[in-house]
């Protein structure tokens, strides 16, 4: 049978691996939306708005990057199924 088979331990790890890494993307929107509507500091408003575009766009290429490995990653999971059938010998 020559078909296509999935390990299913890097299969887990890629899983594994894109949710924590889409876990770090969310958190970087996070921060960037709380400087962004930060009332209580003494950081202009323009500088604000700048770092969170920052943190945003941060997030995005994280999040870019995450879907590009975990696409990656699933597609070295799948393994060629191979047929172990023994070499025949024509010694004679």
């Amino acid at each position: 049978m020559n078909g296509r088979q999935n390990d299913p331990q890097k299969q887990t790890k890629a899983g594994t691996a894109a949710a924590l890494r889409l876990v770090v993307a969310g958190y970087l929107v996070y921060l960037g939306y709380k400087i962004a509507v930060n009332e209580n500091t003494t950081m202009s408003p323009v500088t604000a708005k700048i770092l969170c575009a920052v943190f945003i766009a941060a997030a995005l290429a994280f999040g870019v990057y995450t879907l590009l490995r975990w696409r990656k990653d699933t597609a070295a999971a799948q393994t060629a199924e191979t047929e172990s059938e023994p070499a025949e010998d024509s010694a004679e």
